[in-house]
Order: structure tokens, then sequence, then C-alpha cells
């Protein structure tokens, strides 16, 4: 879709605002109104605005106050993202910084794509909110609970310089193809904290992560908030005996990644009848830009060297796909995985695909064969 960003006036801002949000426009720190803040209107090629993004500026921070694309899928929000960007750097700005609420799952992954970390989740965010504005609906969008927001942040750093002028970077390409952060080996495991949590709960309600992960033993699709925060938390506490981890690419994030001794597990391992000392592996990719690119293959495969069989004498690693799903079989077989056998784990309600790889895979699928 051809078009352009332009300055937007308040008038526009309040008008939108009252027909859309309701005023004032309520964040966990404060209220706004339409003479708070600054943005931009992103026009079509025929001159109708599609989106709107407003902002307030203290010092060299910036508060991103709403992000509104009027029709979803047209990559307007991203535009607009970009152009606020550039138009706070001309500023002075150099950190900016939005509250997204639990309900607003589309915007975690747009938030990750476009360079931003999440610093905080805030619990009782949407109570002081409401204190604020008594009128907020008790649920959001698609009808879950409205109840904790998350802090994003990012820097807006200069990247590089060109006759002294300073030169912002660009926004990573979509396309798999050119994408630079795809085709490098920039691959690293940084382990889950409590923060990355909501981020899993919008990777676990994408469609393409819930056809094939669920959630615990019960494998849980589309979970709550809350449910992700239970099954995660202890393990980020160390009360459980899986370790998890963040995939990043380029910095980025783009997945989750966990491993523990299957004998840990008991009740699995006597389902599975295999090793007990291997290590097993559940992995899946959350950001869509990065499937189908031989990202998964990549991670997995330094994954099994940097994280498995570093740790002492763990000498097999385990991975068990479901039997119907062809795509994660062929990544895993890329990644030296081998077929052991096929079972059926009564507490999942389905067969799992038992596949291993290690310095002894060969010499023990001889005997279980």
């Amino acid at each position: 879709m051809e078009g352009r960003t332009e300055p937007v006036d308040r008038e526009y801002i309040g008008k939108y605002w009252e027909t859309t949000w309701g005023l004032p426009v309520v964040s966990t720190r404060r209220t706004y109104a339409p003479e708070d803040v600054q943005g931009l209107v992103y026009r079509d090629e025929w001159g109708e605005a599609q989106g709107l993004i407003t902002w307030h500026v203290e010092g060299d921070w910036a508060e991103l106050v709403t992000v509104d694309a009027y029709q979803q899928g047209r990559h307007v929000g991203g535009r607009l993202l970009v152009a606020a960007e550039a138009e706070l750097r001309k500023r002075g700005v150099r950190h900016v910084r939005i509250v997204t609420t639990n309900d607003n799952l589309r915007a975690f992954g747009f938030y990750v794509r476009h360079g931003y970390r999440l610093t905080k989740i805030d619990l009782d965010g949407v109570d002081r909110v409401r204190k604020l504005k008594p009128n907020v609906p008790a649920t959001g969008m698609d009808g879950p609970l409205f109840e904790t927001c998350s802090s994003w942040r990012r820097s807006l750093r200069c990247t590089r310089r060109s006759h002294g002028r300073c030169r912002a970077k660009s926004a990573p390409s979509r396309s798999r193809r050119h994408c630079p952060e795809l085709m490098s080996t920039d691959i690293t495991f940084r382990p889950l904290a409590e923060a990355d949590i909501p981020l899993l709960h919008a990777w676990l309600n994408n469609p393409a992560v819930a056809e094939w992960y669920g959630l615990g033993i019960e494998n849980v699709t589309n979970p709550t908030l809350e449910q992700v925060m239970e099954n995660y938390a202890p393990r980020v506490r160390g009360e459980r005996p899986t370790f998890c981890y963040i995939i990043e690419v380029g910095g980025r994030p783009a997945g989750h990644i966990q491993t523990y001794r299957v004998g840990d597990y008991p009740i699995y391992a006597r389902a599975i009848d295999y090793d007990h000392d291997a290590w097993g592996i559940d992995l899946f990719i959350g950001e869509d830009d990065t499937r189908g690119s031989g990202f998964g293959t990549r991670a997995l495969n330094r994954f099994v060297e940097t994280e498995v069989f570093s740790r002492p004498g763990v000498e097999v690693a385990v991975i068990a796909p479901n039997p119907r799903n062809a795509r994660a079989i062929r990544c895993y077989e890329k990644a030296g995985f081998t077929h052991v056998k096929t079972v059926f784990v009564e507490m999942e309600g389905d067969e799992e695909y038992v596949m291993a790889r290690g310095k002894i895979v060969v010499r023990r699928l001889t005997s279980l064969r």
C-alpha cells in the first residue's frame, strides 16, 4: 500500500481518541489529553487516514501513548512506528517506552519484531489505570480478563555515521531471502526470565505454535497469561528441573527451547521407555518470519552442542514431536536426530515420535528396533 506519514493536529487526535479510546487516555503512570501529545497520521494513496501514532516527550525519553492501525494486515502500524522513531531521533530522544495490556496478544509480537524489549510485568497495572479512569472495561480484546500491564522499551541509538551525520538503522526486511539475521549464525540462548512470560503467552496463542505445542503435560492450547505464569515461573526460579531458554537471532527473541533429564520426570520416562539419563528437548519458533528458513534446524543443532552435550556425562539427546508433524520431523532429522520408536503417551492422550541423537545413539538404536 502506497502512502505517506504526516504530522497530525490535536483536533484530529482529540476526535479520534474520544470515539476510540475515550478521554482521557491513561497509562500506568499518568493520564493524557490531546494537548499533551504529538503524533503522525498515515494516509493511503487516496489521502484517507489509515492509522495514528501519538507520543509524549520528557527529556530524552518518549512514551508512545497510542498506536492504531485502522485496518489490520496492511503494515500501517509498522510504518507509523518507524516514522515516529525517526522523528523522535531528530528531537534528541534516546529511549522509547510503551505499555501494553495482557489482552493485546498481537502487540507482543509486533514490538519484538521492531526491536523492543519487555522490561516489566505489572500485575497491578490495570488496577492503577482504573483508579485514574474507572470506566476501563473488565475484559479486553476477544474476551480475556483485562488485568496486567507489560512495559516495553527500545533505545534509539544511532548505528553508524556517514560524513559526520547520524544515520538511523533501517527496520529489518520481512523477506527471509534478504534478512541478514536469518542468514547469520548469530544464534544465542539466554535463560528464560519472568519478564519473558508475556512474550511466551503471545507465542503460545499464535495459531502456528498452538497447532503442535501445548502447555504442560495436559497440552493446554491457547493458555491464559496466568496459566503460562504458573507453568514457567517455577522453572525460572529453579524449583523444577527443566532449564528454559529464549532463542535469539541477532539479539532478537525468536522462540523458546528447554531441556531436562528424562529420568527427572518418572511418569514421562516410563511412557517413552527410553534412557533415563538422556536429556529431553522441547522447542517452538514463536516469530512467524523465522519459520521455513532453516532457522529451527540451526537453532536446535547449536543448542544440542552448546547447552546439552556440554553438560558433564550427557551422551544422548531426545526429542519427541507428534508423528503427524512432518515439518518438525524433517527439521530434527536435519539436526542429526534419528527415529527410535513411536509411543502412545497416556497423560498427553496422543502419540510421540521419539528421536535421539548422541555419541552412542547408533548402538542403542540397534537394540531398540
